[in-house]
């Protein structure tokens, strides 16, 4: 099989598990991406282990097989022969076997991840694998085979409002010294934040007449992670997916933008920046839009 047709492959088993257990949401490019490393695209799964599932006392020794490995001990790679679990087939190997070990109480941080971004950190952190490189090898993965599509519940270019996509929405995250845009999808529970601000960005799109083209760095959602590399506020709206950066249109100066929208829509937090405008809808703890209004100049 080729990389599509693994990927192919393994999407129903992994899309069928979502439904089943809904903390892997947002984390299935974690899951398919450790299916591929483990077995390197399938290729090397002695019967059916894809994902190095090692055998313990409580499994039959009928289901054992012993396989060398390679395991980080002291600073360095070491050659071990170690016990593996034996599967019927590569589905029983994800459903029987990953899920099993991901619902043990060491992994507790990594079932709480909101996306696939910190899971793979976390999935390191709490002991499933022992190299110090894992939590790179899986995100360099997921970016380069584009791997974290399989996350996102709406495809891309649903129409979010009559100028706006809803993959235009997505965080940005930054690795290795790039940027990669538009990658990780609002959660669910900050859908109705992105709705909300697309109205409002319509109203004003619609009056300017010109396309709002959301600027790259600044972004419209945020991952906590990517938020403080672009020097975000902590509390910023960013990620609550409820601000947008966005550039200004042809022939209008910020601060002209600015009055624009602030007359014509309910948005209550404004940034001034020298060529874009940061827009939010941000709420008291009440959950109504502030008043008076938020206005800073970057």
């Amino acid at each position: 099989m080729n990389k599509t047709e693994v990927i192919n492959r393994l999407k129903p088993t992994l899309y069928n598990l979502r439904r089943k257990h809904d903390w892997l949401t947002g984390k299935l490019s974690l899951s398919m991406a450790q299916i591929i490393i483990e077995s390197n695209w399938l290729k090397s799964a002695p019967k059916n282990n894809c994902l190095g599932i090692k055998w313990t006392s409580k499994y039959p020794e009928s289901r054992k097989q012993m396989l060398w490995t390679k395991e980080w001990v002291n600073g360095k790679y070491v050659s071990v022969l170690a016990p593996f679990l034996t599967f019927k087939s590569i589905e029983e190997c994800i459903e029987e076997g990953y899920i099993r070990i991901l619902k043990l109480d060491r992994y507790k941080e990594t079932r709480d991840c909101i996306d696939w971004w910190d899971a793979t950190q976390n999935i390191r952190i709490d002991g499933y694998c022992t190299s110090p490189t894992y939590t790179d090898t899986l995100r360099n993965l997921i970016l380069k085979e584009k791997i974290y599509e399989i996350d996102w519940l709406r495809p891309y270019d649903w129409q979010l409002d009559i100028n706006f996509l809803w993959g235009e929405t997505f965080s940005p995250v930054r690795f290795k010294g790039i940027t990669y845009t538009r990658i990780i999808e609002a959660p669910k529970d900050k859908w109705g934040n992105v709705v909300d601000l697309a109205i409002q960005l319509q109203i004003g799109r619609d009056f300017v007449g010109q396309p709002f083209i959301i600027t790259p760095r600044g972004a419209w959602g945020r991952i906590t992670e990517y938020n403080y590399q672009a020097g975000g506020a902590k509390e910023s709206q960013h990620l609550f997916w409820n601000g947008a950066d966005i550039y200004n249109p042809k022939k209008l100066i910020t601060y002209e933008f600015y009055k624009i929208m602030n007359e014509k829509t309910d948005c209550s937090g404004y940034g001034l920046g020298s060529n874009f405008l940061h827009i939010d809808r941000r709420k008291d703890k009440e959950g109504k839009l502030v008043s008076p209004k938020k206005v800073w100049h970057y």
